[in-house]
């Protein structure tokens, strides 16, 4: 899922969902109309398929600024309020409440009973606390 963006007459853009934007999107459709004027940054070009892998994340096209802002004020320790955006076998994606990250609860520190799956435990749009295990400011993760 995500969208397509025309560059040219021959080179169309593929933007990936996680590229889309630094808030939660369930449904692109309703955000990013056909025809609709975006800024986009280049990630990456394919020459043999002339397709152009692209962001619309502010924090991508403006600049990180503000991310590296967002992650100094977080502490190791620290508990936050997050949603969650999506569950994966390794772990739950949590947009931090307040601020444009999205941090990373991995399977052994999202759950305690190992036999439940985290599908079982979490669903996205879940509003959760979370405890900072680990902050990487060089790398904007948390």
């Amino acid at each position: 899922r995500g969208c397509f963006v025309r560059l040219s007459n021959n080179i169309t853009g593929k933007v990936l969902m996680r590229d889309l934007s630094d808030d939660f999107i369930t449904k692109p459709e309703e955000v990013f109309l056909p025809g609709q004027l975006v800024q986009a940054r280049l990630l990456s070009v394919s020459q043999i398929d002339s397709e152009a892998k692209l962001s619309l994340k502010d924090s991508v096209v403006i600049g990180d600024t503000k991310a590296r802002e967002e992650v100094q004020k977080i502490k190791v320790g620290s508990t936050l309020t997050g949603t969650v955006q999506r569950v994966t076998q390794d772990g739950v994606f949590v947009t931090l409440q307040g601020t444009s990250l999205t941090g990373l609860a991995r399977r052994a520190a999202a759950i305690t009973d190992e036999k439940k799956s985290l599908t079982e435990e979490f669903e996205v749009g879940d509003v959760v606390r979370c405890k900072v295990l680990t902050v990487s400011k060089t790398s904007l993760k948390v």
